[in-house]
C-alpha cells in the first residue's frame, strides 16, 4: 500500500543571516520531493499557542500537538505524517524508505546525521551518508507515525513545546515502548529497529543554538522534564531519570 506522506514542520521568520543560510541550505533538500508529490507539505508558521504567552519561556516555542493537528487536518487515517526539524536536509532514499517502514512495521523515529563542516553529496546512498557523519548524536531530528496511529495514541504522547530539551527522546522512548523495547541510559543512543530507522536519512549541519542558548531552567525545558519524568515513573520505571527529567 502506498501511503501519502505529509512532512509537517514548524516555520518562523529568521532575522539573524547566518541562520537563515544555513536553514535555507538544508531546506533546498525539500523541493524535488514537493514536486514529485513523494512529500506533501504541511508547514505550520501560525502557531495556535507558543511558550512565551503559554508559559513565560523567553522562546516563542510551538507546541508539539499543535503541530501534529495541524498535518492531520489534512490527511486520511492511513496517510503518514512525517515530522522533521526545519533545518534537516533530506536524503532522496527517505519517502521510499517510509513507505516501506510503515508498511511493513509502524512508526519510528530517526537520528540526526551531523556535519560540522562539508556536507556529503546527496548521491550517496543514505547509509554512505550517514557513515560520513562527524558526530554521533542522540537527538531525533524526525518522527513518522500514520494518522491512524497518532489518534490511537494521543493520549500518550506529551504536550510540549518543541525546542526545549528530552521532548524528542521522550517521543523516542514512546514509539520504542509501542514495539515492547525498554530504553536505557545506555541503549537510547542505539539505532534499534524497527522503532529507530537507519542512520543517514536525515542530515544536519552543526551550530552553535541561539535558540536553546542558556535556556537550561526556562519554562519550557522545565514542562518537557517533568512531563518525561512522570511518563517515565509510570511506564518505565526502570529507566533512571533525574529530578530535572533527564537521563541520569
Amino acid at each position: 500500500m502506498k501511503h501519502r506522506i505529509f512532512h509537517c514542520v514548524d516555520r518562523r521568520d529568521i532575522s539573524d543571516q547566518r541562520t537563515q543560510d544555513r536553514i535555507w541550505r538544508c531546506q533546498q533538500s525539500w523541493d524535488q520531493f514537493y514536486e514529485s508529490g513523494q512529500l506533501i507539505p504541511a508547514h505550520c508558521w501560525s502557531y495556535p499557542r507558543n511558550a512565551k504567552d503559554a508559559l513565560g519561556d523567553p522562546r516563542p516555542l510551538p507546541f508539539l500537538k499543535d503541530l501534529l493537528k495541524h498535518a492531520m487536518n489534512q490527511c486520511k487515517p492511513e496517510d503518514i505524517i512525517f515530522w522533521g526539524n526545519d533545518d534537516n536536509i533530506i536524503h532522496p532514499d527517505l519517502p521510499n524508505y517510509l513507505q516501506y517502514h510503515l508498511n511493513v512495521h509502524g512508526p519510528c523515529s530517526i537520528f540526526r546525521t551531523e556535519f560540522r563542516s562539508t556536507v556529503p553529496s546527496l548521491e550517496l546512498s543514505a547509509e554512505d551518508f550517514g557513515k560520513r557523519s562527524q558526530e554521533k548524536h542522540v537527538g531525533r531530528d524526525g518522527f513518522a507515525w500514520t494518522k491512524a496511529w497518532l489518534e490511537e495514541n494521543w493520549d500518550m504522547l506529551p504536550d510540549t513545546a518543541l525546542g526545549s530539551s528530552m521532548w524528542d527522546v521522550h517521543m523516542a522512548c514512546i514509539v520504542r515502548l509501542w514495539y515492547g523495547i525498554k530504553t536505557t541510559s545506555a541503549n537510547v543512543w542505539e539505532q534499534i529497529l524497527p522503532a529507530e530507522a537507519p542512520r543517514g536519512f536525515l542530515g544536519h549541519i552543526a551550530h552553535t543554538s541561539a535558540w536553546l542558548a542558556n535556556q537550561n531552567a526556562s519554562p519550557a525545558n522545565l514542562l518537557s522534564g517533568r512531563l518525561f519524568k512522570e511518563w517515565s515513573a509510570e511506564f518505565l520505571p526502570e529507566l533512571k531519570v533525574t529530578p530535572e527529567g533527564n537521563l541520569a
